[in-house]
């Protein structure tokens, strides 16, 4: 039941930012964990707790594949993530947050997703 609940909260998540890319009125997204933080937060963690970003950067990982396997399940148009890598991810997040830093590390993973999709 667990895994259902945690499916369709990523189903739905996916579905939100792949219908409302727009930055300047955001779709609501519902996150848990890592994804509820603020970029502001992520930002503070790099001066504060850098070992925080590794474990931050795994839950972005675990986004980016999650949300890939669930577009390819879902849709006659299998898609791939251009990049997975971690330092990659991290940097690329880092920047969008200094730039965005009141948006949500889930909206932060959502754009990053979306920028590094490529059809097989």
């Amino acid at each position: 039941m667990k895994r259902s609940f945690i499916f369709l909260v990523s189903a739905f998540s996916l579905l939100l930012l792949l219908v409302q890319i727009s930055f300047a009125d955001p779709a609501p997204l519902m996150s848990v964990g890592t994804g509820s933080f603020s970029c502001g937060r992520w930002d503070q963690a790099w001066i504060d707790n850098p070992t925080q970003i590794a474990l931050e950067t795994q839950w972005v990982a675990g986004y980016v594949v999650g949300s890939e396997s669930v577009y390819n399940r879902y849709t006659n148009k299998p898609i791939r993530i251009k990049t997975k890598d971690l330092d990659g991810i991290k940097f690329w997040i880092k920047d969008f947050c200094e730039k965005h830093p009141t948006k949500s590390i889930a909206w932060a993973s959502g754009i990053f997703t979306l920028t590094h999709l490529y059809q097989k």
